[in-house]
Formats: C-alpha cells, sequence, structure tokens
C-alpha cells in the first residue's frame, strides 16, 4: 500500500482500521502499510523500490498531495517533485551541519539574520544572502505540473507491475467534492481544521474545489493511458461520519474506501 496521510490511516482510531488493513482481511492478502505523511508521488515511488519486485498487489491511494504541493510549491524543488514547507527547507539549507550539531548541543542557533556557510576546518563564516521567495505560477500552470509529476510517477510504478502483479491507483477522496452533504461531527471538525480561518487557507480550498472535479477525470485519464486499473474514491457514497477532516477519514470512511478497492482487486483476479 503506497500513499500519502490517508494510506497511512491518520484519523483510524488504530492500525486494523486502516485501508491496508481492511484489505488484508477482505482478500487474504498481507498489505505492507508505506503510506508516507506529508509525501508526495515522487517519494510513493522511492518507498517502494525495496519491495515492488516482490509484491503481488500494489494499491496506490494518492492523488492528493501532489496538487496541494504544486499549489503551494515556491518552485526551488519541482525538478523532482514539489515538497510541503518548502520556505522552512529553503531556510534550513543556509545553515551548515555544524549549525544543527551547536542547535542539538546547545539548543541554540545562530541568528537567524545571518544566513551563515562552514568553510573547510575554519568553522561557521561567510554570512549568506536571504532566499527570496519564487513567483507562484497560476492556478492552471500548477495543476498541469502536478498532472506531469502524477504521470512520471505512475509510470513508474506501472512497470514493474505488469504482467501476473496487480496495480490499482485509488484516487483519495476530497471530503467537499465525495460528500456534499456532511454530518454534524464532520461539521464541527471541518471548522477546527489548522488555518480554517486564514483568508490563504480559504483561497486555497477554494481553489482545491475548483479543480478537483477535472483535476480527478485528467487522473483517470491518465492511469488509463498507462493501462493501470483506477477507482475513484470520491464517487462512492459515505454515510455517516465518515471524515475527519477534508482528506482523512475515520474508521467508517476507511472501510468504505477498503471494499471498493477489494471490488477492484476481485475484478482483476
Amino acid at each position: 500500500m503506497l500513499g500519502s496521510s490517508a494510506a497511512f490511516g491518520v484519523g483510524a482510531t488504530g492500525d486494523s482500521r486502516t485501508v491496508p488493513s481492511f484489505l488484508a482481511g477482505t482478500t487474504g492478502i498481507s498489505f505492507l502499510n508505506l503510506g508516507i505523511r506529508s509525501g508526495n508521488s515522487l517519494q510513493e515511488v522511492e518507498a517502494s523500490l525495496a519491495f515492488i519486485d516482490h509484491a503481488g498487489v500494489v494499491v496506490v491511494l494518492s492523488g492528493f498531495n501532489v496538487l496541494l504541493s504544486c499549489m503551494q510549491s515556491l518552485g526551488e524543488f519541482d525538478l523532482f517533485a514539489p515538497l510541503f514547507q518548502e520556505e522552512t527547507l529553503l531556510k534550513m539549507r543556509d545553515y551548515s551541519l555544524r549549525d544543527f550539531k551547536r542547535f542539538f548541543k546547545k539548543r541554540r542557533m545562530p541568528h537567524p539574520g545571518r544566513h551563515v556557510v562552514a568553510t573547510g576546518d575554519t568553522g561557521i563564516q561567510q554570512p549568506r544572502a536571504g532566499v527570496s521567495s519564487a513567483q507562484r505560477p497560476d492556478t492552471k500552470s500548477q495543476v498541469e505540473n502536478a498532472l506531469s509529476v502524477f504521470r512520471r510517477d505512475i509510470g513508474h510504478l506501472a512497470q514493474p507491475c505488469r504482467g501476473p502483479r496487480r496495480l490499482v491507483m485509488a484516487i483519495q477522496p476530497f471530503a467537499p467534492i465525495a460528500k456534499p452533504e456532511i454530518s454534524p461531527e464532520e461539521e464541527e471538525l471541518f471548522a477546527l481544521s489548522p488555518g480554517a480561518e486564514s483568508s490563504s487557507y480559504d483561497a486555497t480550498m477554494a481553489r482545491l474545489r475548483e479543480t478537483w472535479p477535472a483535476y480527478v477525470t485528467a487522473l483517470m485519464g491518465i492511469c488509463r493511458e498507462l493501462g493501470v486499473c483506477v477507482i475513484d474514491l470520491n464517487a462512492l457514497e459515505y454515510p455517516g461520519w465518515c471524515f475527519v477532516d477534508l482528506v482523512h477519514m475515520t474508521d467508517r470512511g476507511y472501510e468504505v474506501a477498503a471494499k471498493a478497492i477489494d471490488s477492484q482487486l476481485k475484478g482483476m483476479a
């Protein structure tokens, strides 16, 4: 099982209530949970490398993070794939390993206004200019970038899975689209989401709502073009309390998703 935090099982009450565990119970196949919190599609490929050659079934529960990370990207990591918290990573690169060693020993970093580099054995030397934020592209370009990254990475996963192995791409549900009518529990929890009261959060969620249906259609088209079995988990019925936030589910929600993936796997047998 590859994917991000939804594959990992954020929101579930325990390991036994995640999608990989539900699938293990219904299929009789032991699923290794390789979900990566805040991971992108390239990191999902990397997580598979040690195992994919020996896997009879590969399920990818993903799709959301590659779009969101592209929307938030500063452009510094786009060669491989956008990352979350890029601004923090860009600040961290202005410190040497000695700075971090010193921090962990003394819990004190150099003044943030003096970005530094280490040269040779002489320690901390010349100040370094701060990193400026790149201009973010428009939404259309961000979606195109996300689809390009997805095509590359699902294509890599598809190559070892040809033949007797089964590969299923399960497009994770985005609650505003997957469940227009939410339960009282979901309404209360959605209001508590981190950043829910910030204007930037509202703007990002609005862009995601606007682009998500067409983006999912494009993901499905890419999978079919590459011969990858795909299922849209946004199209399922989620009765009652199924989401803890906009992208993570409760035990019930994960069970609904697992049953749909199980049906897809049985159809490929």
